[in-house]
C-alpha cells in the first residue's frame, strides 16, 4: 500500500560514498504519472523521521518501516525528475532509479483438459496427462514432453515423506496471484491470524484486510483477479505445496507447506517496486522463504540491497535467457547474494533444455523445470516449462528442511543446498554442478537418510555396539559388501591392501547400475590371473576410480592409506553420478601439498570422510578394516541421498 510521508530522514554516513545518479523520467513526459523512484541509502531511514522535504512524494511500502531501500512515488514526472537531481547530489545516498519491468520466467506448454473437482478428476482421459506426471517430485524414467526421462532425476521430495512434509512453513510466492479457491490449493493458502475483515487495518501492518496476503499491483488484498492475469502464479504455487492428486499423478514437494501470495505481476509484467514491497511484506508477516520465479533484464541497487537484507531464504530463477554468448543469468539471480538461491532448469532427462541460463558464478543449482504438471486457475492443471517451475521446487525442498531444522539461516541454507547436491554433467555451468535434492539437504543439516536402516548388533568381538564404527560394519555385512576376518572377529584395526578395496568398492557400488564390465585382457602385470580380486581391479581401473602405482602395475598387496583411499571415493562418487564433484571440505594442516589433496577435500565435502581428533587428517596413515567401512558406508548415503541406489 501507500503511506503518506512528506519527510525523509538525513543518515549520517558512517564513511564516504559516491552518490550514484541515474536518468531521470523524459521531460516530454514530465506530467506523465505516477512515477516511482527507488532510492538506496548509506544506513537505513525512517518514511516517518524528520529530514528532507519531499512534499510531492509518498513513501511505497509499510508505515514506519526503517530500511536503506525506499520506494517514492510521485503524481508527475517532473516532480521525479527534480527529486532524483536532489536525492543524487547528497552523500548519505548511494543511489537513485527509476522504477524497471520484471516477467515471469516460463511458458505454459498446454492447460490441459482435465477439471478437479471436489477431489475427483473429470476427464481424466486427457491424452496428455500421463505423459505431464509431476516427474519433478517423483521420476520414474516415463515418457516425459516426448523425451524419455531418467529415474531419479527429481529433487526427492517424496522419499521424505515419513521425516518431514513442510507443515508449518510458510512459502511467499512473490509472482502473479494466485488461484485460492483452486481443490489442490484452498488448504494450502495462508490466514493472516492478525486481521479480521471489517475495512480496517486491524493487525497495523498497514495493510487492510490483508487476509491471505496482497495484490501490490492494485493495491488491494484480493490476490486473485482471473485465469488470464494470474495462471503464472497459481502453477508455481501448485509446485511448492498443493494436495495429492494421484487420479492425475499431481503431487508437490512440500505438500503441507502453506502459500502466501503476493501479487506482484499483472498478467506478463510487474514492477521491481511492487517486488521490494511483497519482500519486505513477506518477512514482517511470517513467511519462512521465498519464491521469487521472475526476472529482468537490468540490474537494481534497490532490490539488490532489499534482498541482501531479508532475512529469510530466497528462491529465485535463473532465467530463460539460453546460451546466446554473453547473455547473462536474468536478475535477480545474476546478483549472486550469498542468501539467495538461484535455480536453473533441467528435462526429466537430466539434460538443460536451451531456454535455460546458466551460469557458473552465480547460479547455485538445476531442478525439473521442463514440462512440469501444476495447478492452472478455474480448477484445472497444465504443464509449463521454465526456470519459473524449477524455482519452485527448490524452494519446496527448503521448506522440508526447515520444518526439521528451522534454526538454519538463509546462509546456511543456501550453502546446504549446494553443498547436498547430486553431481550432474548437465549441471556443470552452475556453481555446485548438481541437481538439487531433499535427501541430501536434510542428511547435511542433520537428519540421517541412511544407505542402510535399523540393523542388529554385529558378532564379532571386536567391534563394540555403540562404537563409532558398529553401524558401518553392520550395514556392510548387511549388503554383503565385508565379512569378518574369523567368525569372531572382524579385525577391525588390520589395514586394506589396494586389491582388497577394489572388492570392497565392486560389492558396495553394485546397486549403482553404474559398474564398468570386466576388460577383456588387464592392464597391469603384476595382478595375476588366479588373482581373486583381479576383475574387480580391472574394472575399475578401466573408468579410473582405481588406478596404478605405473602403467603396468597395480601393486596389489601394498596396504592403503587414508588419502589413496578417501581419493578413491570421491572418484567413485563421481563416476556413479557421472558429474563432477564441486564440495569440498577443510583444508587440513598436513594434507597442504599432498598428491591426493583435491580427492581428500571432495571427499571430505561429501562427508564420505572426516579428520582425526586433533585436526588433521593423517594422509598416509595406513586405514584400518572399521574406517574403511565407515568411510565406504557413508559413500553409500550419498548415493541413496542422490537418488542413484536404493537404500537397503
Amino acid at each position: 500500500m501507500r503511506a503518506s510521508a512528506g519527510r525523509l530522514a538525513a543518515c549520517v554516513v558512517a564513511s564516504a560514498l559516491v552518490a550514484v545518479a541515474v536518468p531521470a523520467p523524459s521531460a516530454a513526459h514530465e506530467d506523465a504519472g505516477p512515477v516511482r523512484l527507488l532510492v538506496t541509502y548509506a544506513a537505513p531511514v525512517d518514511g516517518d523521521a524528520e529530514g528532507l522535504e519531499l512534499a510531492a512524494a509518498s513513501v511505497v511500502g509499510d508505515v514506519g518501516q526503517a530500511s536503506t531501500v525506499q520506494v517514492l512515488e510521485f503524481d508527475r514526472a517532473r516532480d521525479a525528475r527534480d527529486a532524483a537531481r536532489g536525492l543524487s547530489g547528497r552523500p548519505d545516498v548511494v543511489a537513485v532509479e527509476p522504477d524497471q519491468p520484471l516477467y515471469p520466467d516460463g511458458k505454459v506448454e498446454r492447460v490441459l483438459d482435465t477439471v478437479v473437482r471436489s477431489g475427483e478428476v473429470e476427464a481424466s482421459g486427457d491424452p496428455h496427462l500421463d505423459a505431464a506426471s509431476s516427474w519433478g517430485i517423483r521420476n520414474e524414467g516415463h515418457l516425459v514432453g516426448g523425451i524419455r526421462g531418467h529415474a531419479g532425476i527429481d529433487v526427492g521430495a517424496e522419499e521424505l515423506r515419513s521425516r518431514t512434509t513442510g507443515r508449518g512453513i510458510v512459502v511467499a510466492v512473490i509472482d502473479t496471484g494466485v488461484d485460492v479457491h483452486h481443490p489442490l490449493l484452498r488448504d494450502r493458502i495462508w490466514r493472516n491470524p492478525a486481521e479480521s475483515k471489517d475495512g480496517r487495518d486491524t493487525d497495523g501492518n498497514g495493510y487492510v484486510d490483508d487476509l491471505h496476503g496482497w495484490d501490490f499491483v492494485n493495491h488491494r488484498p484480493n490476490v486473485f483477479a482471473s485465469a488470464d492475469l494470474d495462471a503464472h502464479g497459481t502453477h508455481v504455487a501448485g509446485i511448492v505445496s498443493g494436495a495429492a492428486h494421484p487420479d492425475s499423478g499431481f503431487v508437490s514437494a512440500a505438500p503441507d507447506a502453506t502459500i502466501m501470495p503476493l501479487k506482484v505481476i499483472e498478467g506478463s509484467e510487474g514492477r521491481v517496486s511492487d517486488a521490494i514491497s511483497a519482500i519486505r511484506y513477506a518477512e514482517a508477516n511470517g513467511a519462512d522463504v521465498i519464491n521469487a520465479s521472475w526476472g529482468g533484464p537490468d540490474p537494481s541497487t534497490a532490490l539488490r540491497t532489499a534482498l541482501a537484507e531479508t532475512r529469510i531464504p530466497v528462491v529465485v530463477a535463473a532465467g530463460n535467457l539460453g546460451t546466446s554468448p554473453g547473455s547473462p543469468p536474468s536478475y535477480p539471480a545474476a546478483y549472486g547474494l550469498p542468501n539467495v538461491i538461484s535455480v536453473a532448469a533441467i528435462d526429466a532427462a537430466g539434460a538443460m533444455p536451451s531456454f535455460s541460463s546458466r551460469s557458473r558464478d552465480v547460479i547455485d543449482v538445476v531442478a525439473p523445470g521442463h514440462h512440469v504438471l501444476s495447478t492452472w486457475p478455474s480448477s484445472r492443471l497444465a504443464v509449463a516449462s521454465g526456470t519459473s517451475s524449477a524455482a519452485p521446487h527448490v524452494a519446496g525442498l527448503v521448506a522440508l528442511a526447515l520444518q526439521r531444522h528451522p534454526e538454519q539461516g538463509p546462509v546456511e541454507l543456501s550453502a546446504a543446498v549446494r553443498n547436498s547436491v547430486r553431481p550432474l554433467g548437465a549441471a556443470d555451468p552452475t556453481r555446485s554442478g548438481g541437481l538439487a535434492r531433499g535427501p541430501g539437504l536434510l542428511d547435511h543439516l542433520g537428519t540421517e537418510v541412511p544407505a542402510c536402516g535399523s540393523l542388529p548388533s554385529v558378532p564379532f568381538v571386536d567391534v563394540t555396539p555403540g562404537g563409532a564404527h558398529h553401524d558401518a560394519v553392520a550395514c556392510m555385512l548387511e549388503l554383503g559388501v565385508t565379512q569378518g576376518t574369523t567368525s569372531t572377529t572382524y579385525g577391525s584395526e588390520r589395514g586394506l591392501t589396494r586389491a582388497q578395496i577394489a572388492t570392497m568398492l565392486v560389492g558396495a557400488l553394485a546397486g549403482s547400475e553404474r559398474l564398468p564390465p570386466v576388460p577383456a585382457t588387464g592392464r597391469f602385470d603384476d595382478v595375476a590371473a588366479t588373482n581373486v580380486h583381479r576383475d574387480n581391479i580391472e574394472r575399475l581401473a578401466s573408468v579410473d576410480i582405481v588406478r596404478g602405482s605405473t602403467a603396468t602395475r597395480y601393486e596389489p598387496d601394498r596396504t592403503v592409506t587414508r588419502a589413496e583411499f578417501a581419493a578413491t571415493v570421491a572418484r567413485a562418487a563421481e563416476w556413479v553420478a557421472q558429474g563432477e564433484v564441486r564440495a569440498e571440505g577443510p583444508t587440513f594442516d598436513d594434507t597442504a601439498g599432498h598428491p591426493d589433496l583435491d580427492g581428500i577435500r571432495k571427499a571430505s565435502g561429501l562427508r564420505i570422510v572426516t579428520g582425526r581428533s586433533a585436526g588433521g587428517f593423517d594422509p598416509d596413515v595406513p586405514l584400518r578394516r572399521d574406517q574403511a567401512a565407515s568411510m565406504v558406508t557413508r559413500l553409500l548415503d550419498r548415493l541413496v541421498q542422490q537418488g542413484l541406489i536404493d537404500a537397503a
